[in-house]
C-alpha cells in the first residue's frame, strides 16, 4: 500500500514537471506532458499478477500425457534396447512408492476400493493350493539348484504346465523378461520384501496388479522328460536371501 507521504511526494514532482514544461512552452513549441513514472504510482496501488497461466498448465498436461504414453508403449512392446529404461522406471517406482504397503493401508482404513470399470481380473484369479504356514509354496516341487549356487534364489523342479502361485498378498512391480531368468514376475509385499518367479512359460498377471496369496501368476517352463522348472527368489532389505529360510520345499 502507498503511504500518504509517498503519494504527496509523487504529486509534487508531477506539478514541478508540469510547471517546467509550461515555462519551456513560453520560449518555444509546447511539448505534450508524459509522466516518467509507471502507471502504478499515479493510478492503481496494487500490481496484479496472474495466479493461473493457461498456456503453462496445458504445456504441463501435454508433457504428462506424452510421458505416460511413452512408458505405456515401453512395456506394451518390450525390446532389448529399452530394457535399461524399463529397469530405471521400475526401480524408481519400487523405491519412491511402496505399492503393496499403501494398498494394505488403504484397505485397512477405507475398505476395498470401488471398481469403476468392468474387469476380467476375477476370472484370472485362479489359485493354487496354499500350505498352512505364513507363506504359500509357489509350486509343489523339489530344489534342483540351491541358493549357494547362484546367490539369488533356487531352481525348482515340478511337472509340466504346473501353475505358479503367489506366496503372499502383494503388487506386481515387474512382469516381463529378465536377461537371466526369462519370463519373470516380481511381487512387492506389505513389509516391502519381494518375491521373484522366473523361467515361466507364460504370465497370467500384469504390471501393478494387486495379487492375493496363492493367486496364479503363470505356468512353469518345460524342462523336457515330462518335467518343468522355475526360478524362485526372496529379496529383503535390498538383498536376496535363501528362500529355504522362509519356505519349506519338498
Amino acid at each position: 500500500m502507498m503511504t500518504d507521504q509517498r503519494r504527496r511526494e509523487i504529486h509534487n514532482r508531477i506539478r514541478k514537471m508540469k510547471k517546467a514544461q509550461e515555462q519551456q512552452g513560453d520560449h518555444g513549441e509546447s511539448q505534450p506532458y508524459t509522466s516518467s513514472y509507471p502507471p502504478s504510482y499515479a493510478g492503481s496501488e496494487d500490481v496484479k499478477y496472474p495466479l493461473f497461466r493457461k498456456d503453462l498448465f496445458l504445456l504441463k498436461v501435454l508433457g504428462a500425457v506424452l510421458l505416460f504414453v511413452g512408458v505405456a508403449l515401453m512395456y506394451k512392446y518390450p525390446t532389448a534396447r529399452l530394457e535399461p529404461a524399463r529397469k530405471a522406471v521400475a526401480s524408481s517406482f519400487e523405491k519412491e512408492l511402496q505399492f503393496a504397503y499403501i494398498t494394505d493401508w488403504y484397505e485397512d482404513t477405507f475398505g476395498k476400493p470401488i471398481a469403476f470399470l468392468p474387469s476380467d481380473r476375477e476370472e484370472r484369479k485362479e489359485t493354487v493350493q496354499p500350505v498352512n504356514s505364513t507363506y504359500a509354496v509357489p509350486i509343489a516341487g523339489s530344489i534342483t539348484e540351491d541358493f549357494k549356487s547362484n546367490g539369488e534364489g533356487v531352481l525348482l523342479k515340478s511337472g509340466q504346465n504346473v501353475k505358479v502361485g503367489a506366496i503372499d498378498n502383494g503388487t506386481v512391480i515387474f512382469a516381463g523378461k529378465k536377461e537371466k531368468w526369462g519370463n519373470t514376475v516380481v511381487l512387492q509385499h506389505a513389509d516391502q520384501s519381494e518375491s521373484w518367479y522366473g523361467n515361466l512359460k507364460s504370465l497370467s498377471v500384469g504390471l501393478y496388479e494387486d495379487i492375493q496369496k496363492g493367486q496364479k501368476l503363470g505356468v512353469v517352463s518345460d524342462a523336457g522328460s515330462g518335467n518343468g522348472k522355475m526360478f524362485f527368489a526372496v529379496k529383503k532389505n535390498e538383498a536376496f536371501i535363501d528362500p529355504s529360510q522362509v519356505i519349506t520345499f519338498e
